[in-house]
């Protein structure tokens, strides 16, 4: 069999639908693993925040509330995977500490995924979802740097 130009012509038009078509075609990939962590790092920057205002980081069982006008927005306290409106607990062990006094702020988990759906959910960080809800769990350090585990 040979080949003419006319069906060189007709494989490289049929080629090019199929790649200007292919992205139309595929189902994209959903991935919230940068927005939680983008969020989780907010959440992690307002606690700092209200650590230096008030010298002292904010109640376990009010966490959300008084941190918010420094988020600015409850999407920040809300995972989109999460199950219920909320998604992130805080680490009750932290409650009224110091951040500027804390030796290890890089080691100390502070907010993080958590199955407990309820606002202001807080633990001693013991709430990690076993299954972790985008492959890995986000967790936001007392130093406000964040970290998928």
């Amino acid at each position: 069999m040979r080949f003419g130009p006319a069906m060189i012509l007709g494989a490289l038009a049929a080629g090019a639908v199929f790649v200007v078509l292919y992205p139309a075609l595929v189902p994209a990939k959903v991935v919230y693993h940068q927005p939680c962590l983008s969020q989780l790092k907010q959440a992690a920057l307002a606690q700092i925040m209200y650590a230096y205002d008030e010298d002292a980081l904010p109640s376990r069982d009010r966490w959300v509330d008084q941190t918010f006008p420094y988020a600015k927005s409850w999407d920040v306290f809300h995972c989109p995977l999460a199950v219920g409106q909320w998604g992130y607990a805080f680490n009750g062990g932290l409650e009224g500490k110091n951040v500027e006094k804390m030796v290890s702020a890089e080691k100390a988990p502070m907010v993080y995924d958590s199955v407990n759906p309820v606002k202001n959910a807080s633990d001693l960080f013991k709430s990690l979802p076993a299954t972790p809800r985008h492959r890995m769990n986000n967790v936001g350090y007392a130093d406000g740097h964040v970290k998928a585990l």
